[in-house]
């Protein structure tokens, strides 16, 4: 404000030099004298009023000049008929086509194949690519428990140690145990940090435990002594679904199932039903069962019910004495369960072309055959789902140079196709995303 008014007072004595009447009286004062901000004038009103409209134009010229040229390049006007977009409205975005969505993340299917001289974990996907992650030698006797994240879960018997191999990198970590401890169950928490099992000892004594992979802390969470332990099975929204079993061996069928809180193992729902074939859902609520088992197949009705765990069984199929239904599967929302039902007597002709025998889904009460029977004296061992309709299974095949094990995809429930295969026998399964 001071330079404009010094230069106001240059514009003056440009325009009247020597007219002593239009100068202010006494003169410009000095600048000793001057209030700073201020200007004394007195002027005749026209004139002044004259000169300050001329140099407020001649000043404000420059300073529109100077911002023009100092100022950011302006923001061009929108579309045509539409107002110019201000500096400081969102920046606008031409139309274009939606950005491709990204491909869903593959499940990545881990299945273990224990032959005479090792036990091989093998990973890949539906389309194939199934490599090699771990080899365990036969003679400390793994035992694998389960697979989620990008783990597997296993025991060795002969040190009765707890491990984990990560698929990703191959390395197994020791987690301790002791000679005469074994381990059931694996459920792993959602995001594949956490997992959940049993260790029993030779006390005996069952306790429920929770492991966390970053720390390596183990938190005891239930003891069960010698009893019915909760092993736990699938860890979802809703909590731990287990299956409750006779520890450390039962020649009974297992009592049923039930929901566990993930923080203290405590029972949040149960529900108790002879079986000896199960298979939980990856939403931890819907579940299926066998009763029938050889030898009491021969002689008892073949049965499969479907369970919500903490309500009553509700019976689905029912077969007579010649089959022993065996649940393999079932879909992570539960609405299809997956089963084999085999022959218990042979003998008669046409058996393998059979509709009554082989692999079946069971859907809203319908039953579809996706494979017929083998005649095989092996079978299948373990089986999962990738999705609502697509699912792998092992298949154990014997044979005089030994027992084969076969890794078969369905998709849809459509027939089944080989993507893997290993010597050995006690195959298991698991669908995890990768």
């Amino acid at each position: 404000m001071t330079d404009m008014r010094d230069d106001l007072d240059e514009l003056g004595r440009r325009l009247w030099p020597t007219t002593d009447a239009l100068r202010p009286a006494g003169g410009i004062p000095a600048p000793s004298r001057q209030r700073r901000g201020r200007r004394f004038w007195r002027f005749e009103p026209l004139v002044t009023l004259a000169a300050a409209v001329l140099l407020v134009g001649v000043i404000g010229g420059a300073v529109v000049l100077g911002r023009s040229l100092s100022s950011p390049t302006p923001v061009p006007a929108g579309p045509s008929g539409s107002s110019p977009v201000s500096p400081t409205s969102p920046t606008a975005t031409a139309s274009s086509s939606p950005s491709p969505t990204a491909a869903p993340v593959p499940h990545v299917i881990v299945w273990a194949v224990g032959g005479p001289s090792d036990t091989v974990i093998r990973v890949g996907t539906a389309s194939g690519g199934f490599r090699t992650v771990a080899t365990i030698p036969a003679g400390t006797n793994p035992v694998i428990l389960g697979a989620g994240g990008h783990r597997v879960l296993f025991w060795e018997v002969t040190d009765g140690h707890l491990y984990d191999v990560d698929i990703d990198t191959g390395v197994i970590t020791d987690h301790g145990g002791g000679s005469t401890y074994r381990f059931y169950g694996a459920a792993f928490s959602p995001d594949g940090a956490q997992v959940e099992y049993v260790r029993w000892t030779s006390a005996p004594d069952a306790q429920l435990r929770r492991l966390d992979f970053g720390s390596g802390v183990i938190t005891p969470l239930q003891s069960y002594g010698s009893g019915v332990a909760d092993v736990p099975e699938v860890w979802s929204a809703g909590g731990v679904a287990a299956s409750r079993r006779f520890l450390p061996f039962a020649s009974t069928p297992e009592p049923g199932f039930a929901i566990l809180d993930p923080s203290t193992g405590a029972r949040i729902a149960t529900t108790d039903s002879p079986m000896r074939s199960w298979a939980i859902a990856a939403d931890g609520v819907h579940a299926a069962l066998g009763v029938s088992s050889p030898p009491d197949a021969l002689v008892n009705p073949g049965v499969l019910s479907t369970v919500v765990i903490g309500s009553p069984p509700q019976r689905a199929v029912n077969e007579n004495s010649n089959h022993f239904i065996q649940v393999q599967g079932i879909s992570p929302d539960g609405s299809t369960v997956l089963f084999s039902d085999e022959p218990t007597m042979g003998g008669y002709a046409g058996i393998t072309l059979s509709p009554d025998y082989g692999l079946f889904t069971l859907s809203a009460g319908h039953r579809t055959q996706v494979a017929h029977f083998s005649g095989s004296n092996a079978g299948y061992v373990a089986a999962a789902y990738l999705n609502g309709g697509d699912f792998v299974i092992v298949d154990e095949t014997a044979a005089p140079a030994g027992t084969r094990a076969t890794l078969l995809n369905s998709s849809a429930g459509g027939p089944l196709t080989a993507l893997d295969s290993g010597t050995g026998g006690v195959g298991s399964v698991y669908v995890v995303t990768g």
